[in-house]
């Protein structure tokens, strides 16, 4: 079988890396393709040797780190090298390319708008050296919609090296029986699920759910995640006496992640930016409905009204609206609950996902 090499740059699992573990998952299963990672250490590599996956580590070291993955690459002699995000892309990509694998790919999970947190001058860099690297790439995978059409129409990557192919999830593994059917008497519990960072935006949820509590609204609110915010986040609970309402359970591993969806009613996804939104398959695999702002792939996931709602980014009190209004009518949750399992498994399964980057895999390497 033909090896395909896996580089991504990474030691923690969130996002990318849960693709990624079930994009060579797939891959692995299904026979054509021998999948192998080339990570940092860390719990993404050992969670990928777990599930049987040939896995090479490297060190975190700028200086090293191109020639560290061209030895790897040279020992494996792979026919194809697969990166994933920025980094990975950076230096996969280069040495793929000085040790002549055949074809070199790249999935952008992240670029769907200029990075605000850059200079003008830093972006114009980005964009240089995008385009260069793309020149060696074979095909350029894109997560969603928003993330094919910046790079078409602002990075200019020609419209023959790029396809999309979306993120999808194994709707069997976050499957539940734990479906709720009459929400009357019960409290309503939001979730929020996701790396406790600016670019994640919870304090967006507690500034709303300090409005619905001032108007005496009965919920309760669970954060699940770790990150830089979690003091400043945990301190404005506590100073503004919401504590009894907030719970902050810190990380929980994703195997795991389907109990604490399954036991919700309703997933928050406040991020100012994001490509794609994987959490919010998960939450709706698990008959979990989303409210997530309107920025990046959201909206090519939740249908307003159909499988959640949609509030305006960084805007707390819509969000605020959209979150009382699910409180008070609460006999709308089983139908979004519905709706957003039938989404996820008509629109957004893994096998879709690995059957299609397995076809521009054969594709690529009979050019």
């Amino acid at each position: 079988m033909e090896r395909v090499v896996y580089i991504v740059l990474s030691s923690h699992i969130a996002g990318t890396e849960r693709h990624v573990l079930d994009l060579m998952n797939g891959v692995k299963r299904n026979a054509v393709f021998t999948p192998i990672l080339i990570a940092y250490p860390g719990a993404f590599i050992k969670q990928a040797s777990d599930n049987d996956i040939e896995c090479y580590t490297v060190i975190d070291n700028k200086l090293t780190i191109l020639y560290q993955l061209y030895r790897v690459i040279k020992k494996v002699h792979p026919s194809i090298v697969h990166a994933h995000l920025g980094t990975s892309g950076l230096y996969g990509r280069l040495a793929a390319f000085f040790a002549r694998v055949p074809v070199i790919l790249y999935t952008d999970h992240a670029w769907a708008q200029r990075n605000i947190d850059l200079s003008a001058l830093s972006n114009f860099f980005h964009i240089i050296i995008y385009r260069l690297l793309s020149k060696i790439t074979n095909k350029i995978i894109a997560v969603s919609i928003p993330v094919e059409q910046y790079l078409l129409t602002d990075i200019k990557i020609p419209r023959e090296k790029l396809i999309r192919i979306e993120n999808g999830i194994d709707s069997i593994l976050f499957s539940t029986n734990n479906k709720k059917t009459d929400l009357k008497d019960d409290t309503i519990i939001f979730i929020c699920v996701g790396r406790l960072e600016k670019e994640k935006n919870q304090m967006c949820v507690l500034l709303a759910a300090k409005e619905l509590i001032k108007e005496g609204y009965d919920f309760e609110i669970r954060i699940i995640g770790d990150g830089s915010q979690k003091e400043s986040l945990y301190s404005f609970c506590k100073n503004n006496n919401m504590l009894k309402q907030v719970r902050f359970l810190g990380y929980i591993p994703n195997k795991r992640l389907k109990e604490f969806y399954s036991d919700s009613d309703i997933l928050i996804l406040p991020s100012l930016r994001e490509t794609f939104g994987l959490v919010l398959l998960e939450a709706m695999a698990c008959y979990c409905p989303c409210i997530a702002s309107n920025v990046g792939g959201i909206p090519y996931i939740i249908r307003d009204g159909v499988n959640g709602y949609l509030f305006y980014s960084d805007n707390y009190k819509s969000l605020a609206e959209k979150m009382e209004f699910v409180i008070n009518h609460k006999d709308i949750i089983p139908k979004l609950a519905q709706n957003a399992r039938n989404i996820v498994c008509r629109d957004f399964s893994v096998d879709k996902m690995v059957r299609r980057t397995e076809e521009v895999y054969i594709e690529e390497l009979k050019r």
